[in-house]
Protein backbone atom coordinates (compact mmCIF):
# COMPACT_ATOMS: atom_id res chain seq x y z
CA UNK A 1 0.00 0.00 0.00
CA UNK A 2 0.82 3.31 -0.17
CA UNK A 3 -0.16 6.22 2.03
CA UNK A 4 1.00 9.54 2.11
CA UNK A 5 0.29 12.46 4.64
CA UNK A 6 0.39 16.23 5.03
CA UNK A 7 -0.02 18.63 7.68
CA UNK A 8 -2.59 20.47 7.08
CA UNK A 9 -4.39 18.09 4.86
CA UNK A 10 -4.48 14.55 6.33
CA UNK A 11 -3.36 10.85 5.13
CA UNK A 12 -4.19 9.22 1.82
CA UNK A 13 -4.11 5.56 1.25
CA UNK A 14 -4.05 3.24 -1.69
CA UNK A 15 -3.55 -0.34 -2.56
CA UNK A 16 -1.06 -1.24 -5.47
CA UNK A 17 -1.16 -4.82 -6.59
CA UNK A 18 0.90 -6.06 -9.07
CA UNK A 19 2.94 -8.94 -10.51
CA UNK A 20 6.78 -9.22 -11.17
CA UNK A 21 8.34 -10.47 -14.58
CA UNK A 22 10.85 -13.03 -14.04
CA UNK A 23 14.29 -11.51 -16.20
CA UNK A 24 14.95 -13.20 -19.49
CA UNK A 25 17.22 -16.83 -18.45
CA UNK A 26 19.26 -18.08 -21.15
CA UNK A 27 20.25 -21.97 -21.74
CA UNK A 28 22.43 -23.45 -24.38
CA UNK A 29 22.04 -27.05 -25.72
CA UNK A 30 24.83 -28.80 -25.62
CA UNK A 31 26.27 -27.44 -22.68
CA UNK A 32 29.61 -29.11 -23.86
CA UNK A 33 31.21 -30.29 -27.05
CA UNK A 34 34.39 -32.48 -28.18
CA UNK A 35 35.39 -31.62 -31.82
CA UNK A 36 36.99 -34.96 -31.62
CA UNK A 37 40.67 -34.93 -33.19
CA UNK A 38 41.54 -32.74 -36.47
CA UNK A 39 44.81 -31.96 -38.43
CA UNK A 40 45.94 -28.82 -37.64
CA UNK A 41 45.17 -26.11 -40.10
CA UNK A 42 42.00 -28.23 -40.91
CA UNK A 43 38.45 -27.51 -40.13
CA UNK A 44 35.54 -29.89 -37.89
CA UNK A 45 32.18 -30.32 -38.88
CA UNK A 46 30.35 -27.27 -37.85
CA UNK A 47 28.18 -28.47 -34.67
CA UNK A 48 24.55 -26.38 -33.51
CA UNK A 49 24.32 -24.91 -30.30
CA UNK A 50 20.96 -23.86 -29.29
CA UNK A 51 20.15 -20.80 -27.20
CA UNK A 52 16.69 -20.42 -25.61
CA UNK A 53 15.36 -17.27 -23.64
CA UNK A 54 13.71 -19.57 -20.53
CA UNK A 55 12.51 -16.73 -18.65
CA UNK A 56 9.51 -14.77 -18.84
CA UNK A 57 11.29 -11.33 -20.16
CA UNK A 58 12.48 -10.45 -23.68
CA UNK A 59 16.52 -10.02 -23.25
CA UNK A 60 18.43 -7.63 -24.44
CA UNK A 61 20.98 -8.08 -27.88
CA UNK A 62 22.87 -10.61 -27.42
CA UNK A 63 26.88 -10.82 -26.78
CA UNK A 64 28.64 -13.77 -28.28
CA UNK A 65 32.42 -15.05 -28.06
CA UNK A 66 35.20 -17.45 -27.49
CA UNK A 67 36.93 -17.40 -24.22
CA UNK A 68 39.83 -18.92 -22.87
CA UNK A 69 43.29 -19.54 -23.74
CA UNK A 70 42.40 -21.35 -26.85
CA UNK A 71 39.12 -19.54 -27.93
CA UNK A 72 41.56 -18.44 -31.10
CA UNK A 73 41.09 -22.24 -32.01
CA UNK A 74 37.42 -22.18 -32.25
CA UNK A 75 35.18 -20.32 -35.09
CA UNK A 76 31.82 -19.14 -36.09
CA UNK A 77 30.46 -20.55 -39.10
CA UNK A 78 27.57 -19.33 -41.45
CA UNK A 79 23.66 -20.62 -41.14
CA UNK A 80 23.65 -19.34 -37.84
CA UNK A 81 20.41 -17.23 -36.87
CA UNK A 82 22.06 -16.20 -33.63
CA UNK A 83 23.92 -12.83 -34.29
CA UNK A 84 25.86 -11.25 -31.89
CA UNK A 85 25.25 -7.28 -30.96
CA UNK A 86 21.35 -7.69 -32.67
CA UNK A 87 19.38 -10.61 -31.43
CA UNK A 88 17.06 -10.10 -28.90
CA UNK A 89 15.17 -13.12 -27.88
CA UNK A 90 11.31 -13.07 -26.81
CA UNK A 91 10.37 -15.50 -23.86
CA UNK A 92 10.70 -18.83 -25.28
CA UNK A 93 12.24 -18.39 -28.12
CA UNK A 94 15.47 -19.71 -29.65
CA UNK A 95 18.07 -19.30 -31.91
CA UNK A 96 21.36 -21.33 -33.27
CA UNK A 97 25.18 -20.37 -33.19
CA UNK A 98 27.73 -22.86 -35.31
CA UNK A 99 31.50 -23.25 -33.80
CA UNK A 100 33.48 -25.61 -35.33
CA UNK A 101 36.81 -26.45 -34.19
CA UNK A 102 40.22 -25.00 -36.36
CA UNK A 103 43.54 -26.33 -34.38
CA UNK A 104 46.34 -23.79 -35.21
CA UNK A 105 48.76 -26.25 -33.25
CA UNK A 106 48.52 -29.81 -32.00
CA UNK A 107 47.46 -31.04 -28.81
CA UNK A 108 44.21 -30.24 -26.31
CA UNK A 109 42.65 -27.33 -26.61
CA UNK A 110 40.00 -25.57 -24.36
CA UNK A 111 37.86 -23.01 -24.43
CA UNK A 112 34.18 -21.41 -23.70
CA UNK A 113 31.50 -20.21 -26.08
CA UNK A 114 29.81 -17.48 -23.86
CA UNK A 115 26.50 -16.22 -24.76
CA UNK A 116 25.13 -13.21 -22.98
CA UNK A 117 22.27 -10.24 -22.58
CA UNK A 118 21.70 -7.09 -20.91
CA UNK A 119 19.22 -6.50 -19.49
CA UNK A 120 18.86 -10.68 -18.94
CA UNK A 121 21.16 -13.56 -18.14
CA UNK A 122 24.19 -15.57 -19.48
CA UNK A 123 24.97 -18.81 -19.95
CA UNK A 124 28.20 -20.35 -21.40
CA UNK A 125 28.97 -24.02 -23.28
CA UNK A 126 32.52 -25.63 -22.45
CA UNK A 127 34.81 -26.27 -25.87
CA UNK A 128 37.35 -29.12 -27.11
CA UNK A 129 39.26 -30.68 -29.20
CA UNK A 130 42.69 -31.85 -30.04
CA UNK A 131 44.64 -30.93 -33.30
CA UNK A 132 46.75 -33.19 -34.26
CA UNK A 133 49.76 -33.39 -36.85
CA UNK A 134 49.93 -36.11 -39.71
CA UNK A 135 53.18 -37.32 -40.32
CA UNK A 136 53.99 -37.75 -43.85
CA UNK A 137 55.04 -41.05 -45.47
CA UNK A 138 57.32 -40.35 -48.81
CA UNK A 139 57.26 -43.13 -51.19
CA UNK A 140 59.81 -43.57 -54.28
CA UNK A 141 59.26 -45.45 -57.29
CA UNK A 142 61.10 -46.94 -58.41
CA UNK A 143 62.68 -48.51 -55.58
CA UNK A 144 65.87 -49.62 -57.08
CA UNK A 145 68.44 -48.94 -60.09
CA UNK A 146 71.34 -50.42 -60.91
CA UNK A 147 73.02 -48.86 -63.18
CA UNK A 148 75.56 -50.21 -65.34
CA UNK A 149 79.60 -49.95 -65.17
CA UNK A 150 80.77 -46.98 -67.30
CA UNK A 151 84.23 -45.79 -67.87
CA UNK A 152 85.27 -42.43 -65.67
CA UNK A 153 83.74 -39.34 -66.64
CA UNK A 154 80.74 -40.94 -68.87
CA UNK A 155 77.01 -40.18 -68.64
CA UNK A 156 74.57 -42.71 -67.76
CA UNK A 157 71.29 -42.82 -69.29
CA UNK A 158 68.72 -40.64 -67.31
CA UNK A 159 66.55 -42.22 -64.93
CA UNK A 160 63.23 -41.01 -64.21
CA UNK A 161 62.50 -41.23 -60.29
CA UNK A 162 58.38 -40.45 -58.93
CA UNK A 163 58.65 -39.41 -55.24
CA UNK A 164 55.04 -38.82 -53.43
CA UNK A 165 53.68 -38.19 -49.88
CA UNK A 166 51.49 -41.28 -49.20
CA UNK A 167 50.59 -40.04 -45.93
Amino acid sequence: SLTISATPGGVASATLVGNGKKASALTVDPEDKTFGTVPVGEASAASSFTVTNTGAATSGPLAIAFAGADAAEFAFTSGATCVSGATVLESGASCLINVRFVPTAAGAKTAVLSISATPGDSTTAALSGTGSVVASTLAIAPASVTFPSLPVGSLSKTRLFIVANTG
